[in-house]
């Protein structure tokens, strides 16, 4: 059977390019991810809940070990610092799926003062929380043969909804519908890991969601 075509009305790169940016009076936020999968979603949730992109912007790191993605984004920020033009929040967005131990670290250690950090996770990867659109799940995933832990996750995601494609412009249109039942699943998950002390899956991607979905109200009390 033929996949039906992703619909992309509305969250198009061309769409984002023509919305006029004017910067509007809350947060400077940068989001700094490890893929285009990441990108096209943020990309879409942002136009999606009316966020002016000269506040938000999404940028996909220059290399994609955890510890790039943090030493990347904490650079755009000194650089944004040193030009007067703080970002006042920074969120890195990266895979538990390899050795990251380090990228952890750098983040901790991380002082400055204008810019907070956040670390947006998801193990084994971004598809954890693309998942948790669908429905709560606290299965493992496992690599087995050939096939990674991530391989799993994707397998689950595109059984669930076969129109979705890693890397497609357009996905974030598969799972708008869902993004606050996404985040009542990320909050569980996230307890439920508290509980039983297991890390797989884990996400806090819902945590950098929700900061976004209240970004305005935020900023005007």
């Amino acid at each position: 059977m033929a996949r039906e075509p992703i619909p992309t009305s509305g969250y198009t790169a061309a769409d984002f390019r023509r919305r006029i940016r004017h910067r509007e009076p809350y947060d400077r936020v940068l989001v700094v991810c490890e893929g285009i999968t990441e990108k096209h979603y943020f990309d879409g949730l942002v136009f999606f809940l009316g966020l002016s992109s000269a506040n938000i912007e999404i940028i996909p790191s220059r290399r994609t070990d955890p510890i790039d993605v943090v030493r990347f984004g904490i650079k755009l920020a000194k650089d944004a610092q040193r030009s007067s033009d703080a970002y006042q929040r920074l969120y890195c967005v990266f895979d538990l799926d390899r050795p990251h131990t380090n990228a952890l670290d750098l983040a901790a250690a991380m002082k400055q003062r204008l810019t907070s950090l956040h670390l947006a996770t998801s193990n084994p990867c971004f598809e954890v929380w693309l998942r948790l659109h669908l429905g709560y799940t606290d299965r493992a995933y496992t690599t087995v043969g050939n096939n990674t832990a991530c391989d799993a996750v994707c397998d689950e995601l595109c059984r669930q909804e076969p129109r979705y494609k890693k890397g497609a412009e357009g996905l974030f249109r598969l799972f708008e519908a869902k993004v606050s039942s996404a985040v009542r699943n990320g909050h569980q998950l996230e307890a439920s890991n508290r509980r039983t002390g297991s890390s797989n899956p884990s996400c806090t991607v819902h945590e950098l969601v929700q900061d976004l979905m209240n970004l305005k109200a935020d900023n005007s009390t």
